[in-house]
């Protein structure tokens, strides 16, 4: 692809994630992104990402990806532990996502798209189709099994939406309560992030073992 052509796609792209953020995915047409990209051409989106599910999904892998890779790596370390605390698998789901609140608006429409989908029968698929949701990832579905080993997969997969939800929509609401004030003191933020992300932990693991 030449560089203009890459170039006005991250354009839409970078247009898309804050629109579907900020308005919600369903309220978003890819003629009202192709105006907010400032594209003269009105098929310049479809163009380039054939539909609304398609250009969904390239905003969503700008993320999801390094997140997964992350997640999994955390996973298999604590896999490989004799001894092993709930926390410690609470702490790999989170922390991974939880980095994306440090990148500002891209990774906090990131967050905030997630949750979006995690309510949309329409775009459910895709976050299972990217390896985003949580109840499709077996490594995590066997360290779950080390706490809760008498649930049934059904519980255990119930378990999951509810972290995921907790997770997503608790990042966001954080997000919108206390990374307003861009001029912030940068390590007062993080360290607030930090004591934000320990509760969250908590909460899931409560989930989890209850």
């Amino acid at each position: 692809m030449r560089i203009d052509g890459q170039r006005t796609r991250a354009r839409i792209i970078d247009t898309a994630e804050l629109l579907y953020a900020e308005k919600g995915i369903d309220n978003v047409t890819l003629l009202s992104i192709n105006k907010a990209a400032d594209q003269s051409n009105r098929n310049a989106a479809a163009y380039y990402f054939g539909n609304k599910q398609g250009l969904l999904e390239a905003v969503l892998n700008r993320h999801a990806t390094a997140i997964n890779e992350r997640r999994l790596t955390l996973l298999a370390e604590l896999e490989r532990r004799a001894e092993l605390r709930l926390e410690d698998v609470g702490s790999a789901i989170v922390v991974p996502l939880a980095a994306k609140l440090a990148e500002g608006p891209s990774g906090i429409a990131y967050i905030r798209i997630n949750g979006q989908l995690m309510e949309s029968p329409e775009f459910a698929a895709l976050r299972t189709k990217l390896g985003i949701d949580l109840k499709n990832n077996k490594r995590l579905a066997r360290l779950f099994q080390r706490f809760v080993p008498h649930a049934s997969r059904q519980m255990r997969d119930f378990r999951s939406m509810l972290v995921e939800s907790v997770m997503y929509h608790g990042l966001s609401a954080y997000a919108s309560r206390h990374l307003r004030d861009t001029a912030r003191d940068t390590a007062g933020q993080a360290k607030t992030l930090e004591k934000f992300v320990s509760e969250l932990v908590r909460a899931i693991c409560a989930i989890v073992a209850r």
